[in-house]
């Protein structure tokens, strides 16, 4: 069985760390966050999101993380995702 990551993963992966470098902090951080898709990466398609996997998102989440994102933003976009959204959405 392999546990690695596939292809999808890991260039969704590398895209999020450069994200990461460029992005704004604060409010600008968040909105650059829901224009870029990230804060629905895990909705369901049928609700407006992307579709991916739990283990996807949170590859996405490491990726702007090392990528040098403001460690706060990454805590109130997870809250936002993880605590809040796919709550409501039952997934």
């Amino acid at each position: 069985m392999d546990f690695g990551f596939d292809d999808a993963q890991q260039r969704l992966h590398d895209t999020m760390v450069e994200r990461g470098r460029d992005l704004p902090e604060g409010p600008a951080g968040m909105a650059a966050l829901a224009e870029a898709g990230v804060l629905g990466l895990a909705v369901p398609e049928a609700f407006g999101g992307a579709g991916e996997s739990l283990v996807s998102t949170a590859l996405a989440f490491e990726g702007l993380g090392r990528g040098g994102a403001d460690d706060g933003l990454l805590l109130a976009a997870g809250a936002h995702l993880f605590g809040l959204t796919l709550p409501l959405l039952r997934v």
